[in-house]
């Protein structure tokens, strides 16, 4: 039987990963469970000019932000006055793409984890903590909900902390191709291994399970980028299933997917 793999990531995070995989001889499905929906930043858009660090919590905070800002002064660049902080490094990866596309001379430098640290606010807070001055205006750019704990440090600890939310996460509809490929995976007896990169995603992958009645059958395995998520998976999953946990990097999920077969 080929190996069947479920990315559920938003739409655009799946492109190379579905290559890679497929290249690899792996059957498989791109099934967002969330979808990304941005904000109307018209008229209430921070200018990075007046902060002392701006910390992107993600991938889509970043570009949302940063295409906003663009669109609003399209010859702008970024202040050097300016620090540039990141939850993850594939985040921190997507601000040095974009703003070498505007010349800036050098390898621009994002704070963020370590690469053998797990990729979240509490790993980042350890880089920020010894980074920043007292008093440090900050501006924490996320979505409509998520990072509470980060912001909540940042404010206790004295910084003069400004949140901006760019866009928010909704619930995907699967497709009746998608539901139909599942039934069918589901009958040969293999729904494969699954992607799954937040408890919002997973829970709107619970709800979709109800609304399509896909009964009691689930998936063999999972991969997560975070070990909070390893136990609310494992018991979506059967007993004694494998969850396991990869950074974010497709690079490392390519891995962790392949190796769960």
């Amino acid at each position: 039987m080929v190996a069947r793999v479920v990315l559920t990531r938003p739409a655009p995070r799946q492109v190379a990963l579905k290559q890679a995989l497929e290249a690899a001889g792996i059957e498989v499905l791109a099934l967002p469970a969330l979808e990304i929906v941005a904000l109307d930043t018209v008229g209430r858009l921070p200018d990075p000019c007046e902060f002392d660090v701006a910390i992107f919590v993600s991938r889509t905070a970043w570009q949302t932000y940063w295409q906003a800002l663009r669109a609003q002064a399209p010859c702008f660049v970024w202040p050097m006055t300016c620090q540039l902080a990141s939850v993850g490094a594939s985040t921190a990866q997507a601000i040095k793409q974009d703003l070498k596309q505007v010349a800036l001379e050098g390898e621009t430098f994002v704070l963020t984890p370590d690469a053998d640290t797990t990729q979240d606010s509490e790993s980042l807070w350890h880089q920020l903590r010894q980074a920043l001055r007292p008093g440090a205006r900050v501006l924490l750019v996320r979505g409509a909900a998520g990072r509470d704990w980060l912001a909540q440090t940042l404010q206790a600890q004295g910084f003069v902390t400004h949140i901006h939310e760019t866009y928010r996460r909704e619930p995907a509809q699967w497709s009746a191709s998608a539901i139909d490929t599942l039934r069918q995976w589901q009958a040969s007896g293999s729904l494969g291994t699954w992607l799954i990169t937040s408890a919002q995603g997973l829970s709107a992958i619970q709800a979709q399970w109800r609304v399509h009645a896909m009964g009691a059958v689930r998936p063999e395995g999972a991969v997560v980028v975070h070990p909070r998520l390893q136990a609310l998976v494992g018991l979506w999953l059967p007993p004694l299933s494998s969850v396991r946990v990869a950074q974010p990097e497709d690079q490392s999920l390519f891995i962790a997917l392949t190796q769960q077969r």
